[in-house]
């Protein structure tokens, strides 16, 4: 997390420039987090999340106009729809997984992307392992969870925010899909 007074003086833009792009919807709402501190409130935003976005409006704000702007940072990332072919270009992507998961598929859904990033963000899962299971019924609120046993191998479960764990294993990280989607949605735009 960055404080909003931080990430004024790191990417040196203004107060105004801030919230106008809030107001212009080029930064969700929902990424000016108010939190207490000692001194009363303060707004905190997600590091990874309105660095890159403030970086790329910086970018491209004296090319093109306010409406392609927008546009730009608002697809309906739920909605669309994506090629393979744009997927090889994404470097956070595995291409062998991309290739072995949409085998018989012309355009995948946000949920089949989110299956290949997980893949290809988690090294320790062995993508062979799973990759015959079918992953279509999977729904945006559902949640990833990478599991570790007492030997140390590596498990991932896809299942609700309330999972019961079984107590012989560690649960190493919680993702919501939403989450992994606005995290998606930027390294798609780049």
């Amino acid at each position: 997390m960055i404080s909003k007074k931080d990430l004024l003086k790191q990417m040196d833009i203004s107060y105004g420039q801030l919230y106008r792009w809030k107001r212009q919807e080029l930064l969700p709402k929902e990424w000016f987090i108010k939190m207490s501190v000692a001194t009363g409130q303060e707004t905190f935003f997600d590091e990874k999340l309105i660095v890159p976005r403030i970086k790329k409006i910086l970018e491209l704000k004296d090319k093109y106009q306010f409406d392609e702007l927008k546009n730009f940072f608002n697809i309906d990332i739920e909605k669309k729809k994506f090629d393979k072919n744009e997927l090889y270009k994404v470097e956070d992507l595995d291409s062998y997984i991309i290739t072995d998961f949409v085998k018989e598929k012309s355009e995948l859904n946000l949920v089949d992307v989110i299956i290949i990033y997980l893949f290809s963000k988690y090294k320790c899962l062995n993508y062979d392992e799973y990759k015959d299971y079918d992953f279509s019924k999977l729904k945006l609120d559902s949640y990833f969870y990478l599991l570790e046993d007492d030997q140390k191998k590596i498990y991932m479960f896809i299942g609700d925010s309330n999972m019961i764990i079984d107590k012989k294993l560690v649960v190493k990280e919680k993702i919501s899909f939403e989450n992994i989607s606005t995290t998606l949605a930027n390294i798609l735009k780049d």
